[in-house]
């Protein structure tokens, strides 16, 4: 089984703050890629689910998201949360949420 453990890159776009303030880190956590994503066609979205709903919170970074996308062949791949960061203040600077996720990956997977 091979582990990839990453910081979910983009969490500070498009709302993405809002979602993550609600979790609790229990929360399933799965991988999607974006072949069609026009500015890297090995995007790899991060989703988690939330109150009954599919929420965006961010992306793969995109060194990792090179060497996983292609041995996806398409396919999603589910997680879990490890560590939600950030989101308090420190010397008068709010720090924004970070979310920290673990995958497996069969032996068979090359990434």
């Amino acid at each position: 089984m091979r582990v990839v453990e990453f910081s979910v890159k983009g969490v500070t776009f498009d709302g993405r703050q809002a979602v993550i303030a609600r979790l609790t880190g229990k929360e399933p956590v799965r991988i999607i890629p974006e072949p069609e994503n026009p500015y890297d066609a090995n995007a790899l979205g991060v989703n988690v689910a939330l109150d009954g709903e599919i929420k965006h919170i961010g992306y793969v970074p995109k060194e990792r998201a090179a060497e996983i996308a292609p041995a996806l062949d398409g396919e999603t791949v589910d997680g879990r949360i490890l560590d939600i960061v950030g989101g308090y203040e420190s010397r008068g600077r709010w720090l924004s949420y970070g979310v920290v996720v673990r995958f497996e990956f069969p032996d068979e997977t090359t990434v």
